[in-house]
């Protein structure tokens, strides 16, 4: 498939050991509360980097669409996706929540998605995947589907 990286030809680790220098985000550790209830709270226009323990209670817990990007460091899509994500962080602040989940890292959440290539964008609401983007894609693509889900401008609003 043109744009993704398949799953079966991912090395174990990091080709160079590196992280994707492009991605400009939070750690997980800063947007956890400290106190008792373990809530994540996402800082309005940042991308959250979740593991597989985090994410299904963000998830379950957020109260607007989350965009889960599903990548991996050596996936050279992935890394061309990473400013269409940072830019959708910023242009949805405050009415959306974008997750990176790294695959390497969390297989159990990919599996749990049946994720055969990546990058894979899934569009959550209410803890359920109401759609998905395998491969690189414009942009344009991303919104179009957060919109749809956003009630102040999607069409299939009540």
């Amino acid at each position: 498939m043109s744009g993704a990286c398949g799953r079966d030809s991912a090395p174990e680790k990091p080709v160079d050991g590196t992280t994707m220098a492009a991605v400009t985000t939070i750690e997980t550790d800063s947007t956890v509360d400290t106190t008792d209830s373990g809530t994540i709270k996402p800082k309005a226009g940042e991308i959250l980097h979740l593991s597989d323990a985090q994410i299904h209670k963000f998830l379950k817990q957020s109260d607007k669409p989350v965009i889960v990007d599903v990548w991996a460091p050596w996936c050279g899509p992935c890394k061309r996706l990473a400013p269409i994500m940072d830019d959708m962080a910023r242009q949805y602040k405050g009415k959306a929540t974008v997750v990176k989940v790294n695959l390497d890292e969390n297989k159990a959440f990919a599996n749990a998605h049946n994720i055969k290539s990546i990058p894979t964008v899934l569009f959550f609401q209410n803890a359920e995947v109401k759609e998905t983007i395998i491969g690189l894609s414009r942009q344009k693509a991303y919104s179009n589907v957060l919109d749809k889900l956003l009630p102040e401008t999607g069409s299939d609003t009540i």
